[in-house]
């Protein structure tokens, strides 16, 4: 099943562009155009999806996450990775990985009759809640 928006938003982009809208470089835009996209937005009343048609840009939240980095700090922050840009987080240092030590014939025993004893509580658990729904 396919989302009807971004059917609309095909279709509008072909009807705008032909051809050109089904391929994509990954450009980067300059701020002075991000700036220009944006007037043009404000001044006609645009939504985000209508101006990202018209540009022929890939996406409609590009144009709102410029529109928020530019309410954030100006023409200066539609620089690509300056101010207003969202940076990713940090990732947590790695835990210490535990060394383990092979495990002996019994204790390999050991752990098959516990794993087994869980399994068939867990067994006898399900049947007699299905005894007590049927």
């Amino acid at each position: 099943q396919m989302d009807p928006t971004l059917l609309r938003r095909w279709v509008e982009a072909y009807r705008l562009h032909g051809e050109a809208c089904l391929s994509r470089t990954g450009e980067r835009y300059s701020p002075l155009f991000k700036f220009s996209v944006l007037q043009r937005m404000w001044r006609d009343s645009l939504s985000l999806r209508r101006t990202a048609a018209l540009f022929n840009l890939g996406n409609s939240s590009q144009v709102g996450r410029w529109q928020q980095q530019y309410y954030s700090g100006g023409i200066e922050a539609l620089e690509s990775g300056k101010k207003g840009s969202i940076t990713a987080m940090p990732k947590p240092p790695s835990k210490p990985r535990k060394t383990t030590t092979p495990l002996t014939d019994a204790q390999l025993a050991h752990k098959a009759l516990l794993d087994e004893l869980q399994y068939l509580r867990m067994e006898n658990a399900y049947l007699k809640k299905l005894g007590e729904l049927g």
